[in-house]
């Protein structure tokens, strides 16, 4: 008898309804080892779905094996005989498909978490929507009021949000409407948001992010003292064919894409981040040394960051170099 890690004897053998496992050593197993069957009745065979083939010393069966899969959207626990698709050898039956269709119930939870998102999106909109909140046209998650008394801005992160504003008693009034709704916690003031610290002073407020900085560089393993006075190199253009490959591409990419999200307040890296990014599909190690040239840029402008002052204007300014 064939048993689970449960000590559960499994004495009914569930399948798709795959020819392949009509095999007939497979049959023989199960009937030594007083292992019943369930087949379903219809031949898929007849409409081009599977190929009937025979197993030879060719291309031998992988070996079998039990196990319990445990997931925590699953309503029970159920044994299934499995076959060790690991075993497979290439060249041999490397490309033979032995494994069985998952249950419904899965298939079920995980499309449920897929539309959970957008569920639970959808039901804040509305929620919002009665207090005349509307979507700004170029970011869904920012909503917007505008009255009389004053203007509310509130940002949506998934289930965290911020809320800035000139009307404060609209706010409150939006702050205990949503805790009737949904079950939130206040905050008070913002200090930390997804790897950005805000600091609040007296004539204005400055965003950084420290931390995550010196999280990128531990990251790097770049734990000497130098620093470079510029992220990149001047007039210098790089190509696909600099350098050697890399062997191992992904700390490459890891790196890049911590950098992306440290421009959000270092945006004089922004030039040299979108070189490198060009190169994401096969780095080389000259690309690979100007990340390392970045990294070791932010070790010296580690406490750099932006400054919104409480007095400025609201003009938008822009400036750019001709060269």
């Amino acid at each position: 008898m064939v048993h689970t890690q449960y000590s559960k004897v499994i004495k009914i053998f569930h399948r798709d309804n795959g020819l392949e496992y009509r095999d007939s050593k497979l049959l023989t197993f199960l009937d030594s080892q007083d292992i019943s069957t369930d087949l379903f009745p219809n031949d898929l065979s007849t409409d081009s779905s599977i190929e009937l083939v025979s197993m030879t010393d060719a291309a031998p069966t992988p070996d079998m094996s039990t196990v319990t899969p445990i997931a925590p959207l699953a309503q029970q626990r159920k044994a299934c005989l499995v076959t060790q698709g690991f075993t497979q050898e290439y060249g041999v039956n490397y490309e033979e498909t032995f494994t069985p269709v998952v249950y419904m119930t899965s298939v079920r939870s995980l499309l449920a978490i897929a539309t959970a998102p957008r569920a639970w999106f959808t039901k804040f909109s509305n929620t919002m929507n009665q207090l005349n909140f509307s979507c700004n046209p170029h970011d869904s998650a920012l909503f917007i009021r505008s009255t009389a008394h004053g203007i509310i801005l509130l940002l949506l992160y998934v289930d965290d949000m911020i809320i800035t504003n000139s009307d404060d008693t609209g706010v409150y009034e939006l702050k205990t409407y949503l805790g009737q709704q949904f079950d939130m916690k206040d905050l008070d003031g913002l200090n930390y948001f997804f790897g950005i610290e805000v600091h609040h002073e007296s004539d204005g407020i400055s965003v950084s992010q420290v931390k995550y900085a010196i999280d990128l560089i531990s990251q790097a393993h770049l734990s000497d003292k130098e620093v470079e006075t510029t992220p990149i190199e001047l007039n210098v253009h790089y190509t696909s064919t600099d350098g050697t490959l890399l062997d191992n591409p992904t700390r490459y990419r890891q790196l890049v894409g911590s950098l992306i999200y440290l421009a959000v307040t270092q945006p004089d890296i922004t030039y040299a981040i979108h070189v490198v990014s060009q190169f994401m599909s096969e780095p080389r190690t000259t690309h690979y040394a100007i990340v390392l040239q970045i990294i070791w840029y932010i070790k010296g402008t580690l406490y750099h960051g932006l400054y919104f002052s409480a007095s400025s204007s609201l003009a938008l300014r822009a400036y750019f170099d001709v060269d």
